[in-house]
């Protein structure tokens, strides 16, 4: 499990394609930091808070380096694999978070998939819909406590 790290960054990755990360990202970006009263640490601060409260209160999702989320657009699967798209994407997410443990390894950091989410607390703070666009997943990183 990830526990201590610096500071939180909030990244969702659109349908588990890489250019929608770097996309999602500067949204995010725009919308939450620029302008806002108390300057970057506030935000970073309301940030990890409503994660925190996102995930059920578990902290180590605020408290990590960075916390990738996964959201799904399910007619991208829908027009291919009809009833099976729920299965597939589900898959997809396992496949995708495996890959993430995998090179977290091999930093010497930690992550932790989650799946214990309030769904719509978690939704309203990537400002998806819900319905089009909603969360499948998320993983904490940071570095591992030396024991």
């Amino acid at each position: 499990m990830c526990e201590a790290a610096v500071g939180s960054c909030q990244l969702n990755q659109r349908h588990f394609g890489r250019h929608g990360l770097i996309a999602r990202a500067a949204e995010w970006r725009q919308r939450h930091l620029p302008g806002q009263p108390g300057g970057l640490q506030s935000a970073a601060d309301r940030l990890e808070l409503s994660l925190v409260r996102a995930a059920f209160g578990q902290e180590f999702c605020g408290a990590s380096a960075a916390t990738f989320v996964w959201t799904v657009v399910p007619e991208r699967t829908e027009w291919r694999y009809a009833e099976a798209s729920a299965k597939v994407i589900a898959l997809d997410a396992g496949h995708v978070c495996q890959n993430l443990y995998l090179a977290c390894e091999a930093i010497g950091a930690g992550t932790c998939a989650v799946g214990a989410y309030d769904q719509e607390l978690m939704d309203e703070l990537l400002g998806l819909d819900g319905d089009d666009e909603f969360t499948i997943y998320l993983a904490p990183v940071g570095k591992v406590p030396t024991r």
